[in-house]
């Protein structure tokens, strides 16, 4: 059982499961009512990797993660079939994307590296905001 979270981008916030809600297999939510299928165009299916970060919540697709001293962005690559994370900003500006697999063994090889979710693509679209507050934080 795949397990999401669900976005209202009219709301333009974070809605709960409805138990009406159907998943579709191109991820669009529908409803059924009544034997007639009513689609959500507006409400976007976000799934999770199955991680969980350094303080127990789970990693979801479209989150923004720290990992040492880069930013990243978590999304689904449909070429490979797997979770991965594309360099949002590092200090080197290494930009790659990386399996989200690999992440989560090498921070558990390395205990003093860590995966925090610091926001993510529908909350915090400004990019340049997201760094200041990491800095304002000491995230790095």
């Amino acid at each position: 059982n795949m397990k999401y979270r669900v976005f209202d981008t009219i709301a333009n916030c974070y809605v709960t499961d409805e138990e009406a809600w159907i998943l579709k297999p191109d991820g669009r939510l529908a409803v059924n009512e009544d034997g007639d299928e009513i689609g959500y165009p507006h409400c976007v299916a976000e799934f999770s990797t199955g991680l969980l970060d350094m303080d127990g919540d789970e990693i979801f697709e479209n989150d923004f993660i720290v990992v040492g001293e880069k930013i990243l962005l978590v999304h689904w690559n449909n070429e490979t079939f797997g979770w991965q994370a594309s360099t949002i900003y590092t200090e080197f500006n290494e930009y790659k994307d990386i399996d989200l697999r690999q992440i989560a063994a090498e921070v558990a090889e390395h205990y003093k590296m860590t995966i925090k979710i610091i926001g993510n693509t529908r909350e915090n679209q400004n990019i340049r905001g997201l760094l200041k507050e990491c800095i304002r934080l000491k995230v790095f």
